[in-house]
């Protein structure tokens, strides 16, 4: 928006001689459009307090000098903007403040962080305060405000004018609270310690106070987009749910036929019996247990399971070993086994397999005695865990979209 306001004074750069424009009186600094040279007004001539004081961060919003907002039936000219950069032992980020002057002569901060956009007003202190200890601030009529966060900051560069003789690269100290509602900022400098008391305000509530139609429509795009991934992303949560419990569903699918039981010694080491697959790419769960008490400590079985589909091809499903340990160790006594297990088989063909069981001659047991048991026409419950997986990664990741607030922020 086009300056309407008139300046209260015009004044020359004293480094490269171009016009600057001062709207508040009690301003202390004002920034060189040309040059980008910080001159200290108030105190006899101007004077240059830093040349070229460089490219500042680009504003992240599309509010610029001279743009007038109107806040609680006030209007507000924008006159200048800092921004700064904090830092603690692990990261460091950087806000803006943008210096609005009231048409009442009204003096306000409007800045912007990680949290949203805040108004601040300056407040004088009701006690003592130790920006760098105190964990508790006075706010008046006997109520506290909470200190929650202190670090140092400094200066990354400002621009028009501003009520101190800041410049890029001054250091400040920053003690942040909140209380009764309301935010509250220390800052100290090596020359004066400032407390500001302000509250949050939506950035949809910022750019109409701007009257800026366009970011406003953008900024409702961005909710409307927001609560789209929203509602996605509790659809694809609420089918990674049905997915899940599907799994668990299928997870003892399929037709259990009777246990056949064998018994098998090295006088009679191999033993088979016939399954009649009825439909093919369905996976068979073939399990086999070993039965009468186990085996002798300390001892083991290998065995062969096969099976010969109706094409007369043999498929090895597995060679497994069954044991039984025992020891002792500094925990005292111990014991294992392992007298179970189980392999799937998809068939190719429909109609009579055979199964057979080897049982090796050499084992150190001369006999044993198993069941093996027979699950055809099961669903595997993977895809279903895969689906809830990557349903629930992509709900998840929309959630977290949605979850930060919408915003035309530049980038």
């Amino acid at each position: 928006m086009a300056q309407s306001r008139s300046p209260l004074k015009r004044l020359e750069c004293p480094n490269c001689g171009s016009p600057i424009d001062q709207f508040n009186a009690s301003s202390q600094a004002l920034v060189c459009p040309t040059c980008g040279s910080t001159v200290a007004i108030g105190m006899g001539d101007a004077e240059v307090i830093e040349k070229g004081g460089g490219r500042i961060p680009r504003s992240p919003f599309p509010i610029e000098l001279g743009d007038k907002a109107t806040i609680a039936q006030t209007e507000y000219m924008v006159l200048g903007r800092v921004v700064y950069r904090g830092w603690d032992d692990e990261e460091s980020w950087t806000w803006h403040e943008w210096l609005l002057g009231g048409s009442d002569g009204r003096m306000i901060w409007m800045s912007y962080d990680e949290s949203g956009f805040a108004l601040f007003q300056k407040m004088r202190f009701r006690s003592e305060f130790n920006a760098q200890s105190d964990s508790r601030l006075d706010i008046g009529e006997g109520k506290k405000a909470y200190i929650h966060e202190r670090y140092p900051a400094q200066i990354l560069g400002a621009e028009g004018e501003l009520t101190w003789r800041a410049k890029r690269g001054d250091r400040l100290f920053v003690a942040e609270g909140a209380g009764g509602g309301k935010k509250y900022s220390i800052q100290q400098t090596p020359d004066e310690l400032e407390v500001y008391e302000g509250r949050a305000i939506s950035e949809k509530a910022i750019a109409t106070a701007f009257g800026n139609q366009e970011w406003v429509k953008n900024l409702e795009k961005a909710i409307a987009r927001k609560s789209t991934f929203r509602a996605i992303a509790v659809v694809c949560i609420i089918f990674a749910i049905v997915a899940l419990v599907g799994a668990l569903g299928v997870s003892g699918s399929g037709e259990e036929l009777e246990p056949q039981l064998m018994r098998l010694s090295s006088a009679n080491p191999s033993q088979s019996f016939v399954v009649n697959f009825d439909k093919i790419n369905r996976p068979a769960i073939i399990a086999v247990d070993l039965r009468s008490g186990g085996i002798p400590e300390n001892t083991f079985v290998d065995l062969d399971v096969s099976i010969t589909a109706p094409d007369e091809q043999t498929y090895f499903l597995f060679t497994q070993e069954l044991w039984h340990e025992t020891g002792r160790d500094e925990d005292g006594p111990w014991r294992e086994t392992h007298y179970r297990n189980s392999e799937m088989f998809v068939p190719l063909l429909t109609g009579d397999h055979k199964i057979q069981v080897d049982f090796d001659p050499t084992n150190p047991v001369s006999s044993i005695e198993i069941a093996v048991t027979v699950r055809r026409n099961h669903i595997m419950p993977t895809w279903f865990v895969i689906y809830a997986v990557i349903t629930g990664i992509i709900g998840i990741a929309l959630f977290f979209i949605s979850s930060g607030k919408a915003s035309v922020a530049k980038s």
